[in-house]
């Protein structure tokens, strides 16, 4: 076949794992010039080479902004407004028809983050809270049982404790 690059009578098709700086595509096919080295590829390879985009710049993946944002119940306008870029523009990214550029990749980055630590920490105050307010609770009374200054009696605190919570 013909290159179009070159016009030469040395365009073939290639089989095999197909490496794209540190990402390998297992298993596909493409067209290769043997003359100017001109690659034509297939739609097959050219969505595993959009991939290949996403590891090789330690890019964000779409479907994975997607479900981090959701995961923290955030809406795209929130996250786009925490970024300083449109809704349209997370709505693409989050599709996959565009790529966010590197900067706003690290700024999401840091955005969902940043919201992943929140959502840990309120829910790890509401356990603590709920596990208060549970009737069995009693706390351990540890400040007493390793001080040698204080002469209370563990019995003596512990019943203290169960009065203040009544």
């Amino acid at each position: 076949m013909r290159c179009p690059t070159c016009m030469h009578e040395t365009l073939e098709t290639k089989h095999g794992d197909y490496l794209e700086d540190k990402y390998l595509i297992k298993d596909t096919e493409w067209e290769e010039c043997s003359h100017c080295g001109e690659k034509l590829f297939g739609p097959k390879i050219l969505e595993e080479l959009d991939r290949a985009y996403y590891v090789n710049n330690d890019l964000i993946f779409p479907e994975e902004i997607k479900r981090r944002r959701k995961d923290c119940r955030k809406t795209q306008q929130e996250l786009a407004d925490a970024v300083g870029v449109s809704e349209n523009s997370i709505k693409r990214w989050e599709k996959g028809s565009y790529i966010q550029p590197i900067d706003k990749n690290i700024r999401i980055e840091m955005v969902l983050r940043g919201w992943e630590n929140e959502k840990i920490s309120t829910q790890s105050i509401r356990t603590y809270i709920q596990r208060l307010k549970e009737p069995q609770y009693i706390a351990e009374p540890a400040f007493a049982a390793h001080s040698k200054d204080n002469s209370a009696d563990i019995k003596e605190i512990k019943k203290l404790l169960v009065k203040v919570k009544k």
